[in-house]
């Protein structure tokens, strides 16, 4: 998906929004995580990850936010402590 100017302004006022909306520190999400969900948004789609930074994302811009597995690493198939 392009990366448009209009999508550089989502991606910053989502960082701004994530800065004022809670815990400190809850603005601090990768650069590229910034500009992967600005342009789901402009685009309409979802994102598919392993990553919390982009439920934090969600919360301030419009697109979906699925796991593609459990956020709980513990969890997976052969990775269980025993």
């Amino acid at each position: 998906m392009p990366v448009t100017a209009s999508v550089c302004r989502a991606a910053i006022n989502a960082m701004v929004a994530l800065a004022h909306s809670g815990s400190p520190g809850n603005h601090k999400v990768k650069g590229a995580d910034l500009l992967i969900a600005a342009s789901a948004a402009d685009s309409a789609f979802g994102v598919l990850h392993h990553d919390e930074h982009f439920d934090k994302l969600a919360s301030v811009l419009p697109f979906d936010s699925i796991w593609f597995a459990d956020p709980d690493e513990r969890t997976w198939s052969g990775c269980q402590e025993t």
